[in-house]
């Protein structure tokens, strides 16, 4: 039985969104669910 079923929200600050986008992508599998220009939502699993 897991007891982690999700997570709400976390806000990191970056100097470079793109690059901080591509590595959260290439590195960890997230997916962008949302693209503010200056803030993107990231998402795992399913939405």
């Amino acid at each position: 039985m897991s007891y982690f079923t999700g997570l709400l929200q976390t806000n990191l600050y970056v100097s470079d969104i793109t690059d901080a986008a591509n590595w959260y992508q290439d590195t960890l599998g997230l997916t962008i669910a949302a693209d503010y220009g200056k803030t993107v939502v990231l998402a795992f699993g399913e939405l």
